[in-house]
C-alpha cells in the first residue's frame, strides 16, 4: 500500500547524501531495523521507485527518517538530494525487507558490523537498536563497526557515531577504512586502504569465535569480496548476515524451458479481474508486461517489493526473495518478478 507522507525536515550528511525525516505516520510507525521504504518519483514523465533504508531506530526516539545518496545515473536520488524540502510531501511504500538483527536465542559476545559507503544506513539503524535497547543478557554485546569510504568527505553519519562512541565507552566502537588519508596522519581509528583479510583476521578474536555475529552492507563486489576472506578465516558463514543491493544473477537471465507446462492466473484488484495464461517455468510479471498487463513493479530483481501481492489459491515457485518478510511469507504474499507458476491454476490479489 502506498502513502503520501510529509518530509518533517532534510539533513544534509554530505555533499551527496541526505536525511529525510518524516512526520509520524501511521504507515511508518511499525518497522524494524535493517528494512526499506520505496519512494516514488516522477522523472522525465515517467513514475518510478527506489528502495532507501531507515537509518532511524525505533528505540531511539526518532523520527522515521531514511538517508539518500545521490548515485551515478540514479535518477531518482539526484531529484531527492537535489529539489527535495522540508514540507514536502513523498508517495512511500510501507516497511518491507527481510534484512535485519537476528535474535535466536542464543547469547551473541560479539556484533560486528561491517559497512561500505552509504550501506552504513542499515546498520547505523541497527546499531542505535542495540545500543538503546535493554539485553537481556548479563553482559551486553559489543558492538564493533568496520566502515570504508574512499575519502573523510564521503562518511555519512561521521559526528553521530562519534558521539555514540562517546557515549558507550568500552561497548561500541567504530574503525574507519578511507581509500583516500595521508599516510603520515596518525588517527587511531582510521586506516589507509580497504577492509581485508589480515584486518578481518585482528577483529575476529579467537575468544569470541563461537558468538559473534558479523552483519555486512555494501557495494556488491566488497562484500563478495569480505565473504571470501571469512570463509578463508574459517568463520562460520552461517552467522554472517548482509543486505544485498542487487540479486548475484539478474533475473532476466533466467530462460523459460521449453515444453514446460501452461499455467493459468487470475488476477483480482477490487472490483476488476484478469487472467494470463504462461508456461510454469516464465516469470508471472515479465510475462504479464510483455503481453499488455498493468501489474504492479519497479525494480523487478526481487528486492523493493513493489510487485507484492497475495497469493489466495494455487501455488507460486520464487527464485529469489529480498524483500518480503516472514510474516509476509506465511501471510501468502509472492513477488510477481519472481515468481512462476507452481500448479496449473493461480489466483492472486492486489489493490
Amino acid at each position: 500500500m502506498e502513502n503520501s507522507v510529509k518530509i518533517h525536515k532534510v539533513i544534509r550528511e554530505t555533499r551527496d547524501a541526505i536525511t529525510l525525516q518524516f512526520e509520524n505516520h501511521p504507515s511508518l510507525r511499525n518497522y524494524s531495523p535493517g528494512q526499506f521504504i520505496n519512494i516514488y518519483g516522477e522523472v522525465d514523465n515517467e513514475t518510478i521507485s527506489r528502495s532507501y533504508s531507515f537509518s532511524s531506530s525505533p528505540l531511539a526516539g526518532e523520527r522515521p527518517s531514511v538517508t539518500i545518496k545521490k548515485m551515478a545515473g540514479g535518477r531518482l536520488s539526484r531529484q531527492l538530494v537535489e529539489t527535495v524540502g522540508q514540507g514536502d510531501s513523498l508517495t512511500v511504500s510501507e516497511p518491507a525487507g527481510r534484512f535485519g538483527l537476528r535474535n535466536e536465542g542464543s547469547p551473541v559476545k560479539h556484533m560486528i558490523f561491517i559497512a561500505g559507503g552509504s550501506g552504513i544506513t542499515p546498520l547505523f539503524s541497527m546499531i542505535k537498536t542495540i545500543l538503546n535497547s535493554k539485553s537481556q543478557q548479563q553482559a551486553p554485546p559489543l558492538v564493533t563497526l568496520l566502515y570504508s569510504n574512499k575519502e573523510p568527505d564521503t562518511v555519512i553519519f561521521g559526528d553521530q557515531l562519534d558521539e555514540l562512541e562517546a557515549q558507550n565507552p568500552g561497548r561500541f566502537s567504530v574503525i574507519h577504512f578511507l581509500q583516500k588519508w595521508e599516510a603520515n596522519r596518525q588517527v587511531d581509528n582510521v586506516h589507509q586502504g580497504y577492509i581485508n583479510k589480515a584486518r578481518l583476521a585482528a577483529f575476529l578474536d579467537s575468544g569470541y569465535s563461537d558468538a559473534t555475529e558479523i552483519y555486512l552492507c555494501g557495494p556488491e563486489a566488497m562484500m563478495q569480496a569480505i565473504l571470501k576472506d571469512l570463509e578463508a578465516l574459517n568463520f562460520d558463514l552461517s552467522k554472517v548476515y548482509s543486505e544485498s543491493y542487487q540479486p548475484t544473477v539478474a533475473l532476466s537471465q533466467f530462460e523459460a524451458e521449453p515444453n514446460a507446462g501452461r499455467s493459468e492466473v487470475t488476477f483480482l484488484k477490487g472490483a476488476e479481474s484478469f487472467s494470463l495464461e504462461l508456461s510454469s517455468d516464465e516469470f508471472i510479471l515479465q510475462t504479464g508486461l510483455n503481453k499488455g498487463l498493468q501489474l504492479p513493479h519497479s525494480c523487478k530483481e526481487a528486492m523493493c517489493g513493489a510487485c507484492k501481492v497475495k497469493l489466495l489459491s494455487g501455488k507460486v515457485n520464487m527464485v529469489e526473495n529480498y524483500a518480503l518478510t516472514d510474516s509476509q511469507l506465511k501471510e501468502g504474499y509472492v513477488l510477481l518478478c519472481s515468481g512462476k507458476p507452481g500448479s496449473e491454476a493461480i489466483t492472486l490479489s492486489y489493490t
